[in-house]
């Protein structure tokens, strides 16, 4: 795999007839890199990070970084031999990701695009504003109950009031008031825009929720703008809902083309099973609260997780087969162990009806259905792929290395990292700080009248309140300040940080005015305890002497593996060429 991606590179660019024209321009030991292969690197390179120019010293900066990837992968193969199971599993990982993301872009990349007729016709509506109201319910089937009942007599105000999930507009009956075409969500306008005024539309979906509206009124919108000025916010809205009904469709299509299935008793087993297995889940904005990584009977939870201890279902309900989908023609069962329940996620829905089980299946059954439809199709082969993939594996490749034959054998013991903390200990002091209230005059008598105020114990406002405003006062108020450490104020500090706490200082001159401060408040320094940095610290010192072992690891393995540039046959390298 290590010398993989050079004959994968190979393998998508057109080689030149002959070596003569398509000449070495690297060598690293016995690796070689000739002209058509750098220019396909650099092309890829060059897309990827803007900042790499194709002037001579753009390629020369790139021949440079090419050579020492070559040193490494040179390096790696004679000390590690392979990469770690773990790490070459985050390789294929990442391959899968990256060809789903080009079957994505594939699939619906250009639905994005907007035409200047879809442009012409948006504008068009958006020369009209409309009044209506809106519910908004957690399904379809419940948002086609609303519609029939209201389309029967029922009155839209009463039911929004009864039922909708929109709490900012239910008391007043689902009325969203006057609204032009670009004020209604991307995804809805062109529904809403369609029905016409008196009647209440079809359920449309918003996404993880459904959406009636009723059509009150229609008049002219007087106030929009030109074609240009429209334009930004009319292409945003075009292009949010061409890409959303692309990627529907495109799902729809591949679920069906799998013969997915669901078991509708599994799904009701699997929905009461969460109900309950996740009343105690850490959910919305507490995730970030909960615990970090711990250990319970051997199974690891991360911050966020289900707090279960032992195997989540019993032995007997590891084989229920909640779905099956078939994308190579054969059976595939989605077992209720498999990723539901043996990889939580930190954010978990309630579990009140089956459409929450039905919704993570689906998330799991179609990520399996998108890779395989992209091997299906050869994505592994694709030149942004294999290029992407070989950067990947390099990095990775490179950090294994230096962890196996450098960070670990110098990894500090617990003795040798406390001294480091002794050592450095002011780096893990925070300094004493203060809270003082205030009082600032022009003249240094208004200043003094203060301070003698304020040690009596006047409050700040009723010191204020002795000056007129020829005195020009201005004051902290009894809250004071935020807390404060010397060296914040270099015209003050030197005066209040040798006060005790009550004490008032005299007028300090500051510029063309003078100040008085009281001290409310001293928070001692405190000190980081030896555990809470132990491993932050242990970290740094593998840094600090891994990198000068990493530089010379590198200057004798070019010696080991001389590097040559040919800077002449670079600059001839046509990179706008095949």
């Amino acid at each position: 795999m290590r010398r993989m991606w050079v004959a994968l590179a190979l393998t998508v660019v057109l080689l030149a007839c002959g070596r003569e024209s398509n000449p070495v321009v690297i060598t690293v030991g016995d690796e070689a890199i000739h002209a058509d292969e750098f220019r396909y690197l650099f092309r890829q390179e060059a897309a990827a990070d803007t900042s790499l120019l194709r002037d001579v010293a753009g390629r020369m900066r790139y021949a440079e970084s090419l050579a020492e990837e070559l040193v490494y992968e040179q390096l790696f193969r004679e000390k590690e031999a392979d990469l770690d199971p773990s790490r070459l599993d985050r390789v294929q990982d990442f391959k899968e990701r990256r060809m789903v993301e080009l079957l994505r872009e594939i699939e619906y990349g250009d639905a994005r695009k907007v035409s200047d007729a879809e442009l012409a016709a948006a504008y068009a509506r958006q020369g009209t504003r409309r009044h209506v109201r809106r519910i908004i319910v957690e399904s379809q089937q419940k948002a086609n109950e609303i519609r029939r009942a209201v389309m029967e007599g029922g009155l839209f105000d009463r039911v929004a009031q009864q039922v909708s999930l929109d709490e900012r507009t239910r008391p007043i009956g689902g009325d969203l008031g006057w609204l032009s075409y670009s004020d209604v969500p991307p995804l809805e306008r062109d529904e809403v825009w369609a029905t016409p005024v008196g009647e209440v539309s079809a359920p449309i979906s918003g996404g993880a929720v459904w959406a009636v509206y009723q059509i009150l009124e229609e008049d002219p919108n007087l106030s929009r703008g030109t074609l240009e000025e429209e334009r930004e916010t009319l292409e945003l809205g075009i292009a949010m809902r061409k890409n959303a009904t692309a990627i529907e469709r495109y799902r729809r299509d591949l679920f069906e083309r799998s013969n997915f299935r669901l078991d509708p008793a599994q799904l009701a087993w699997m929905t009461i099973h969460l109900r309950e297995k996740t009343q105690g889940a850490v959910r919305g904005t507490d995730v970030m609260e909960a615990p970090t990584t711990e250990e319970k009977d051997g199974y690891l939870l991360s911050r966020g997780q289900i707090p279960w201890t032992g195997p989540p279902v019993l032995p007997a309900d590891t084989s229920r087969v909640i779905a099956t989908y078939d994308p190579d023609g054969k059976v595939q069962p989605l077992l209720v162990f498999d990723q539901l329940l043996s990889s939580p996620i930190p954010t978990w829905p309630t579990f009140e009806k089956s459409e929450d089980v039905e919704k993570l299946v689906r998330e799991l059954v179609l990520e399996r259905l998108e890779q395989a439809e992209a091997y299906r199709r050869g994505l592994d082969q694709a030149p942004e792929v294999l290029f992407e993939l070989r950067q990947r594996e390099r990095e990775v490749e490179r950090r294994q290395l230096v962890r196996n034959q450098l960070r670990n054998p110098n990894i500090p013991d617990r003795d040798e990292i406390y001294a480091e903390y002794e050592r450095r200990l002011d780096e893990f002091t925070s300094p004493e700080a203060r809270r003082f209230v205030a009082f600032n005059a022009t003249t240094e008598a208004a200043a003094a009248r203060a301070a003698e105020l304020m040690r009596a114990g006047v409050p700040m406002a009723e010191v204020v309140a002795q000056f007129g405003p020829e005195d020009n006062v201005q004051a902290t108020g009894d809250s004071g300040t935020p807390p404060m450490t010397e060296g914040q104020s270099a015209a003050l500090d030197h005066v209040l940080f040798a006060l005790g706490l009550g004490d008032v200082s005299d007028p300090i001159p500051v510029g063309d005015t003078f100040t008085v401060g009281k001290v409310i408040e001293i928070l001692p320094a405190e000190v980081e305890p030896f555990e809470d940095v132990r491993v932050d610290l242990q970290v740094r010192m593998v840094d600090e002497r891994v990198e000068p072992l990493e530089k010379e690891m590198l200057a004798k393995a070019r010696e080991t593996y001389p590097v040559h540039i040919d800077v002449a046959a670079i600059r001839k390298i046509d990179l706008h060429g095949k």
